[in-house]
């Protein structure tokens, strides 16, 4: 059957379907591991703006990850919310990107193995 089939509650993802989710979470890791100047401009058109402020107090030195080194795995997913792992060079990283204003924007950031 379909992915969108009603059999499976929760499946159905209204607004942009969840290669939107993917694409803009993959966009948002490739400025999170650039570091460098314009670090946190280059991840504001990928972020929500409480996690945009959260970031632009944040020396971006302090990560350790500075290459994505594979494909994301979606690890939940509810309407209009997805959380991904995300391969890097200093271990999975876990983002949460939201559905807003018709666009998916990061919430959340934070490498595995460092904890919170």
């Amino acid at each position: 059957s379909m992915p969108n089939d009603p059999a499976f509650p929760g499946s159905a993802v209204t607004g942009p379907p969840p290669a939107a989710a993917l694409a803009s979470a993959a966009q948002f890791m490739s400025a999170w591991v650039s570091r460098g100047t314009g670090w946190a401009s280059r991840l504001r058109p990928y972020t929500t703006a409480q996690l945009e402020a959260q970031l632009s107090h944040t020396d971006p030195a302090w990560n350790p990850a500075t290459a994505v080194t594979g494909p994301a795995t979606v690890t939940s997913e509810i309407p209009g919310t997805v959380s991904l792992a995300v391969p890097t060079d200093a271990g999975p990283a876990l983002v949460t990107v939201r559905l807003a204003g018709g666009r998916w924007l990061a919430t959340g950031v934070m490498l595995a193995r460092t904890g919170d």
